[in-house]
């Protein structure tokens, strides 16, 4: 895409403030405690319980009105999405609007039933991050075995033919 092209997509975008891509916390609720996150449920003050969450119905509603306005690609995120026993059919919804979509998790929650639901909508890519070795990544999340379960759910997603990619993010514990 010529710089011209992505000037003027990009001056059409904010004029007529269309929301290209939205990123979306499905959830508050993570199995990992990570020293860098800013969700007060999961560094233990506070507990966020799944029937205070939005329902499928509710985000079905939110996906259908982005999409009125023009937003093209969706990136999940969380806490971690994966705990949503509905997000295979948020996703699906999601599809059946065209959006392109990401998935942001740490892995847990990943179960074959899941992938095999997924591989039927539009979910291009899951982004995966890890913190660096073994030990430093399990004292950033603070959840021994993180390390474990992120590497095999990332290995599983990939063998299921989806896109993975791995991220390392620098901070203090981990830049050495």
């Amino acid at each position: 895409m010529s710089t011209d092209i992505t000037d003027r997509l990009t001056s059409l975008t904010l004029e007529k403030n269309i929301p290209l891509i939205a990123t979306i916390e499905l959830t508050r609720r993570c199995p990992c405690r990570c020293v860098h996150c800013y969700l007060p449920e999961t560094q233990g003050r506070k507990k966020t319980a799944p029937e205070k969450e939005l329902n499928a119905e509710e985000w079905k509603d939110i996906l259908r009105q982005l999409a009125d306005s023009g937003c093209l690609s969706i990136a999940f995120t969380g806490g971690e999405p994966l705990l949503r026993p509905d997000f295979a059919e948020i996703c699906a919804h999601a599809s059946a609007l065209n959006f392109a979509i990401r998935a942001f998790t740490t892995g847990f929650g990943l179960t074959s039933g899941l992938l095999r639901e997924l591989k039927k909508t539009n979910v291009s890519l899951f982004e995966l991050s890890f913190y660096g070795r073994k030990e430093i990544h399990d004292a950033v999340t603070r959840r021994p075995g993180s390390f474990e379960t992120t590497l095999s759910a990332a290995i599983k997603i990939r063998e299921s033919g989806f896109k993975v990619k791995l991220k390392t993010p620098l901070m203090k514990a981990n830049c050495g």
